[in-house]
């Protein structure tokens, strides 16, 4: 399971949203001078994501929360994004280039077939066995400063 830490700023009926900071995978590698993964997070900065999760918890707008994505579930949406398009476009480049033998002809079927590979796709993001798989969960709910504070006084400490 993939986690990540946020805090839940609003309801609707299928979940909560949930806002968190954009963690960068690069923080104390030693290498992030020449890595293309720490220039891209200097260029788009620190932003908020916004993620709409399931609410299994019964979590309230405020809470400072756990939610999770199964790594299969992150797997079969990047096939689904990624490698349909991909495969697609060569394999019609691949058949256009033996049928045609015309290079310019190859190219244009291969860019239709990726345009085409987008209702596809979109087709694909709305079955619910999909949106099940890639969906984030609020797995728990995290004690926040003032709760914090409290069992301390109780403690003592």
């Amino acid at each position: 399971m993939i986690e990540q830490r946020g805090r839940v700023v609003a309801r609707d009926k299928q979940g909560v949203w949930v806002e968190s900071q954009r963690q960068q995978s690069c923080g104390g590698c030693h290498s992030s001078q020449g890595c293309g993964t720490a220039t891209v997070a200097k260029l788009f900065g620190n932003r908020l994501l916004r993620i709409h999760a399931r609410d299994v918890l019964g979590v309230e707008v405020g809470d400072e929360v756990t939610i999770g994505v199964s790594e299969n579930g992150l797997l079969l949406g990047s096939f689904v994004i990624y490698l349909i398009p991909l495969i697609l476009l060569l394999a019609v480049a691949i058949i256009a280039d033996t049928l045609a033998g015309n290079d310019l002809l190859t190219v244009v079927a291969a860019l239709l077939a990726l345009l085409l590979s987008l209702p596809l796709i979109r087709w694909l993001q709305q079955q619910p066995r999909l949106q099940r798989a890639v969906e984030a969960v609020v797995l728990a709910r995290l004690p926040t400063a003032q709760t914090v504070s409290f069992f301390n006084r109780i403690e003592g400490v």
